[in-house]
């Protein structure tokens, strides 16, 4: 296994070449492992709201046969993404499949924008468990991308990011930077 070289742009790192990164961007943001947590986590957020405007609204609760399996798959999801494990990130992708057929059965639009956008992610979290992109071995090393330019015009000193690679116990990505 090589050594993740920091110059490497996403987009070519992209390629299915088994050097460097291998793991896909969520809309160019962030790695699929975080995107799964947080809209997992919004999925959540998300149905709670839900649960309470039906509740002040009609009085009466959400019907639970819809809100409990999305709680209980993005609880598999995000727990899956945490641990890197396969199993459970699969189970969630395959029940948010068969969530997101049924509201285009019934032209749920919400339902279908929030089923796809929590289905992309978490579909292609299990991708790239199966195949090996991410694991617990090769995440820091794969996906840790860092633009040291962008940090810079941030404001950020370099040395703060150098601090947490030493916390971490991995080599220093910095040094083989040329800028």
């Amino acid at each position: 296994m090589s050594a993740q070289d920091p110059e490497t742009p996403y987009e070519t790192a992209e390629t299915g070449i088994k050097t460097g990164r291998q793991g896909k961007l969520f809309f160019r943001l962030c790695d699929m492992r975080v995107a799964t947590v947080l809209v997992n986590v919004l999925n959540v957020v998300a149905i709670s709201i839900g649960l309470l405007v039906h509740l002040i609204k009609y009085l009466g609760v959400m019907p639970l046969h819809v809100a409990i399996p999305a709680f209980v798959l993005s609880a598999i999801a995000i727990f899956g993404a945490l641990n890197f494990e396969l199993w459970a990130v699969a189970l969630a992708a395959a029940g948010i499949a068969v969530g997101l057929l049924m509201d285009l059965m019934w032209l749920n639009i919400f339902g279908i924008i929030t089923g796809c956008l929590v289905l992309y992610p978490t579909g292609t979290l299990a991708y790239e468990l199966y195949t090996g992109a991410m694991s617990k071995d090769t995440y820091i090393v794969r996906e840790e991308y860092i633009d040291y330019e962008m940090i810079e015009k941030a404001g950020i000193d370099r040395s703060y990011i150098a601090k947490y690679h030493e916390q971490l116990g991995i080599s220093n990505p910095e040094a083989s930077s040329s800028s």
